[in-house]
This record gives C-alpha cells, structure tokens and sequence, in this order.
C-alpha cells in the first residue's frame, strides 16, 4: 500500500464537535481546536493544546540544556549527568519511532551511547529533532471514524486469508470511510466485489475471468445449472443470486458520475460488503481450509 495511508490521525473530540456555541459543553474550547479535514503540523498542535506527553518532553529538553549551561566546565556536560542525557534522547528517539520517522530515530539513537559533549552539539540535535517534528502533519478525523483506522481486519481472517488479492481494495474501502470520502469508498467496494466475482469464475472453471461482471455472471449460472442438485449446488445459487443483486443495486449507480453516496450510506454498504465476503470464503478452496485452521486455533488444538 501507499505511504500516504501512513499518515496520522487525531480523533476529533465529541464534546468539542458537539458544542457548537454553547458555553457549558465547552464552546470556548471548541473555537480554539482545530477543524475536521485538515492537515496540522503535528508539534506546533500538541504544544499550543498541551498534549502532556509533548509538553513533558519540551520541558525535558529544557532542563537537560540546563545540565550544559550549568556543568562544572560550563557548556561542556559533565560525565555524572550523561545518562540523563541519554534519557532525553531515548524519549525523542521513541517519539520518532512513533511517527514513522526512521531517518531522525536512527540519529537520535546514535546518540543515544555518545551523547552530545557540549551546549553547543546538544542545541543542534534538539534543533534538527524540532524542525523534523514540525514537518510532520496529522490529519484530524471525528471520533466516530476513528475505527476504520484502528481496525485494519475488518472483514476478519477468513476474508483476509481467502481473498488475499483483494486485500488492497478492501484496504482503500475502509480508509475511504476514515477519511470522509464516501463516494470513493463504495467505488473500491465495488472492486471487491468484481474481483470475488473474477476469482470465483475462475474457480469454476470459465475460459475467461476478465470479462465484466454481467458476463461473469451469465457464466458462474451456467455453471451452477449443470451442477448436480445437492448441497454445493444450493450454496453456489444462493450466493449467486446475492451477486446479481449488488450488480443492479450498486455498480450501474456507482459507475455513473452524477451518483453519490453518504457517510452513512457507505458504511452500511461496507457492512453490507462484509457480511457478503464472510459468506463467500465456504465457495473457495483456501475457505475449507481457513474455516478449520480457526476452528482448531480456537480450540487451542494449533
């Protein structure tokens, strides 16, 4: 996947969201935080609103400075305050790591054993750790979205482990939703969908799995027909028919340019999408063997 689905987040806080004018839900402090939908440089936020973990952290890298200034040889650190040295920088190092910033945390962790001798090299490294800090950007997001970033398995293993090629655009479906693009989200669902149509074609043998949807349909019927009339035949029909159903009540809309979709709409749509997959993975082979591997783990047999 993309790096850009890298990028943090902050969740919007409700109570801010919901305030809206009123001064005892806390109005005021919603006339200072910052919107939905924007990027923010993410030092400059924590500080200005006091996020304790960054405010802690400047105020360390104040009083180690102190340790310098105020050293035995003035401005040159004295070997008895090293290791709170070196505490100073493992907590920027951590906060780099957090942010996927491996250029800054592989410098700061050379430091980490040799810590800066004098004021002067102290003051340069917290310089280049501030400025890469203040390049960094979070995108701020409602709390209610804030799921489809934390869950990044949302359709569950058997989907995942049964749909492998599919896994990207179940990715961007879900991301889609935490960032507030509903439209784009259902587009890429579409996607699944079509490519669990392709690979359950291809299951059943059809001379071409690159045909559009309607054609791969036609082909999984006929198949279906001239299959005997037990259980496998009941499965294959059922899922069938739920196929054609989301051809004729999503992708002809989805495709055309003047349709648009809802927050809400796109999150049943997901939740619709999901429920879907789940009931495919039984049609594949790797679906016969995933459902039995969770079934053992659960039972602590693997």
């Amino acid at each position: 996947m993309s790096n850009i689905f890298d990028m943090l987040y902050l969740t919007y806080p409700t109570m801010i969201e919901d305030a809206r004018g009123c001064a005892d839900t806390g109005a005021e402090s919603r006339s200072r935080w910052p919107q939905p939908g924007e990027l923010w440089s993410l030092w400059k936020l924590m500080i200005q609103y006091e996020i304790p973990e960054f405010v802690e952290l400047g105020e360390t890298l104040t009083e180690v400075r102190e340790l310098y200034v105020y050293s035995k040889a003035m401005g040159v650190i004295d070997d008895s305050k090293k290791s709170e040295v070196s505490v100073a920088i493992r907590a920027m190092s951590s906060l780099a790591a957090k942010m996927r910033m491996r250029a800054l945390e592989n410098q700061l962790d050379r430091y980490e054993a040799n810590v800066p001798y004098t004021v002067e090299a102290w003051d340069m490294l917290v310089d280049s750790f501030m400025s890469n800090m203040e390049t960094a950007v979070l995108f701020l997001v409602p709390t209610d979205r804030q799921k489809f970033f934390e869950d990044k398995s949302p359709f569950g293993r058997p989907v995942e482990l049964s749909f492998k090629p599919l896994l990207d655009e179940i990715e961007c479906a879900r991301l889609c939703l935490g960032y507030g693009q509903p439209t784009a989200s259902v587009f890429h669902m579409m996607r699944v969908m079509e490519g669990a149509v392709s690979l359950l074609a291809k299951q059943l043998q059809l001379p071409d799995t690159t045909l559009e949807w309607g054609k791969l349909l036609s082909g999984i019927d006929a198949k279906i027909k001239d299959m005997a009339k037990d259980d496998d035949r009941k499965k294959w029909s059922e899922r069938r028919a739920h196929l054609w159903h989301v051809k004729e009540c999503w992708r002809n809309d989805t495709m055309h340019p003047r349709r648009s979709y809802s927050q809400t709409q796109a999150e049943e749509l997901f939740s619709a999408v999901g429920v879907f997959m789940r009931s495919l993975v039984i049609l594949t082979p790797e679906g016969n063997t995933t459902v039995a591997k969770i079934l053992r783990e659960a039972a602590g047999e693997d």
